[in-house]
């Protein structure tokens, strides 16, 4: 669970950083 949620947020702040 915490291996997936590590990958998870990784993947989500990336995005994020991009669209802001």
């Amino acid at each position: 669970m915490a291996k997936i949620s590590q990958s998870q947020f990784s993947y989500l702040a990336k995005e994020e950083f991009e669209i802001m």
